[in-house]
């Protein structure tokens, strides 16, 4: 099942990095308008709850996980997975929710979980098992 999970990723992955093509500068302009009006309420309750829980070491909230979060290997926040109130994802999961103190994420049926070690505000290191650790950034 972990295989398929892991397939999944590597396939939307790969698609996001192939581009896509330019849209025109009036769909432009209302896809930016809409992205941003619908995602205003996420990013700025991100903004003002992060830092109360952004000390290094502290429990991981939802405060805190709101918001757009990119690993730092892939240089900026094209691929960012962004986490919505209510257990949402935009991006390549389907589901998140904070259980015991670690990060599970949903996808095709399988729940992926994570521990999460918070850096500070925009920064934290999330390990599965023994995979290696993710250094993410808030976007």
């Amino acid at each position: 099942m972990k295989v398929r999970i892991v397939l999944a990723t590597a396939a939307v992955l790969a698609l996001a990095a192939c581009g896509k093509p330019e849209p025109t500068a009036e769909a432009s302009g209302e896809a930016t308008a809409a992205a941003t009006a619908e995602a205003a309420p996420a990013s700025e309750a991100a903004a003002s709850t992060a830092p109360a829980a952004a000390a290094a070491g502290g429990a991981l909230t939802e405060a805190y996980l709101l918001g757009k979060w990119a690993d730092v290997k892939d240089g900026d926040c094209k691929l960012a997975q962004g986490f919505l109130p209510g257990g949402k994802v935009d991006g390549l999961f389907d589901s998140w929710k904070i259980e015991g103190g670690n990060l599970v994420l949903g996808m095709m049926g399988e729940n992926q979980t994570l521990t999460v070690k918070i850096i500070d505000q925009k920064t934290m290191e999330t390990k599965n098992g023994t995979a290696p650790t993710h250094t993410l950034t808030r976007c």
